[in-house]
């Protein structure tokens, strides 16, 4: 992938093979790692009830995340899902190629969002989560296959199709995910929002942007923004920024 980065030719295919292959095995590690976690969560459980009394914690636990960060993640997948759009309506590759550029991002702010108050399970909030997988997931990618059947890419259009339930499936992961972390005690609670949550979720946020960097830079250089010179670039670039983060 680092290689196509910078090649010449557009290997579109090649870079979506590898690309792919690479994500199963990440997707393999991040459930184990998960597996691992609920098995360590389930013993330290079982290991404090047994207690009598516990100890005396005077730091105020956090039990969720401020609302600025909840905005900060909508702001980012609506643009993504809005550049989405755009290249549906007005079938300009520069709507698509911006869109690639800032979907690590966009999946990272809503893979965090799910997170942010694990204790909110109200209506409300569950709607919120709902229309903010709606908008990131299913509208982005109706309108990118209506764009590649529009444009005569009847394969790419039906990938998008086929990639719906695997974010739904996705989804439902992330919220059981998200019940389990509610029932942390709540110094672990606290531990995770603070530690894995904002640093590493920022750390990540960082790595992305550092590959979206280099696609920049080969839209500047070669002024390629609506030709397409530099999907190599952004497609390579996409793959690892998902691996690293």
């Amino acid at each position: 992938l680092f290689s196509m980065m910078s090649a010449d030719r557009m290997d579109q295919m090649t870079i979506t093979i590898v690309g792919l292959t690479g994500l199963v095995a990440c997707l393999g590690v991040v459930i184990s790692e998960i597996y691992s976690s609920l098995k360590e969560q389930r013993r330290r459980i079982e290991l404090t009830e047994g207690l009598a009394q516990r100890r005396r914690i005077y730091e105020e636990p956090v039990e969720e995340c401020s609302w600025v960060f909840v905005g900060v993640s909508f702001l980012f997948t609506s643009t993504f899902s809005a550049l989405c759009i755009c290249y549906s309506v007005t079938l300009g590759i520069k709507y698509f190629s911006m869109g690639i550029l800032i979907l690590p991002i966009a999946i990272l702010s809503f893979v965090t969002a799910l997170t942010y108050k694990p204790k909110r399970m109200d209506a409300s909030y569950k709607r919120l989560l709902y229309f903010h997988f709606f908008s990131v997931a299913i509208v982005s990618e109706l309108a990118v296959a209506a764009g590649n059947f529009r444009l005569g890419f009847a394969l790419l259009g039906g990938f998008n199709i086929f990639r719906i339930p695997l974010w739904c499936l996705g989804f439902w992961v992330g919220l059981k995910l998200r019940a389990s972390a509610a029932k942390l005690p709540p110094q672990e609670l606290s531990d995770f929002l603070c530690h894995t949550v904002l640093v590493k979720g920022t750390a990540a946020i960082g790595t992305t942007l550092f590959f979206s960097f280099e696609t920049v830079s080969c839209f500047i250089s070669q002024d390629s923004l609506d030709n397409g010179q530099c999907n190599n670039t952004s497609y390579a670039a996409t793959f690892l920024s998902v691996y690293l983060a």
